[in-house]
C-alpha cells in the first residue's frame, strides 16, 4: 500500500463516519451516521511521520489526536488525545478501504495486532475501541475519503 499523502479526510465505515464526542481530552471518539450531527465535524488531519506511521488529529478545536490512554490492549477505548498517537495505516479488504492500527512494535505479544473498531459496549452512537485484527471484519475497514489539503 502507497503511503497516504498528508492531508484532510473523513473516515467511514458501514454506520458512519469517524467522530470526536466533544472537542475536550478523553472525549469518546463514536461512529456517528450523520456527518456533523453529534459534534465536532468528523474530519481528521493526516501527517506522516519518518518511520512510516501517521498522526491522526481532529481538523476542528484544541489540537485532540486520536488516542487511547496508556498501553495499548484489547477493548480499550479509542478517545481524543492531547497528545498525539502513532498509528499504522494498514490496507484494508480491498483497495478503497484501510485499517487504522497499532504500530505493531506496540503489541508485540498480539500477533494479529490491534486496530479501531467498533467497542463492545452497545450504545448509539457507537463508541470505539481497539480490537483484535480481523482483516474480514467491516467495522474495521475504513473508507479514506480525501478532503484536500
Amino acid at each position: 500500500m502507497a503511503p497516504v499523502p498528508d492531508g484532510v479526510y473523513r473516515f467511514q465505515d458501514q454506520l458512519g463516519f469517524l467522530s470526536v464526542q466533544a472537542p475536550a481530552p478523553g472525549s469518546p471518539v463514536l461512529v456517528t451516521p450523520d456527518p456533523g450531527g453529534y459534534g465536532p465535524p468528523p474530519v481528521w488531519q493526516i501527517r506522516n511521520n519518518d518511520d512510516g506511521t501517521v498522526m491522526i488529529r481532529a481538523a476542528f478545536g484544541p489540537p485532540l489526536f486520536l488516542g487511547y490512554p496508556g498501553a495499548p490492549q484489547p477493548m480499550m477505548p479509542v478517545i481524543a488525545s492531547p497528545e498525539p498517537t502513532r498509528w499504522e495505516l494498514r490496507p484494508g479488504f480491498d483497495d478503497e478501504h484501510i485499517v487504522i492500527a497499532v504500530p505493531a512494535n506496540l503489541t508485540p505479544d498480539d500477533e494479529d495486532g490491534l486496530v479501531v473498531d467498533l467497542g463492545l459496549m452497545r450504545m448509539f452512537p457507537p463508541r470505539t475501541a481497539l480490537m483484535t485484527s480481523q482483516p474480514d471484519n467491516p467495522a474495521q475497514n475504513w473508507y479514506l475519503d480525501n478532503l484536500g489539503g
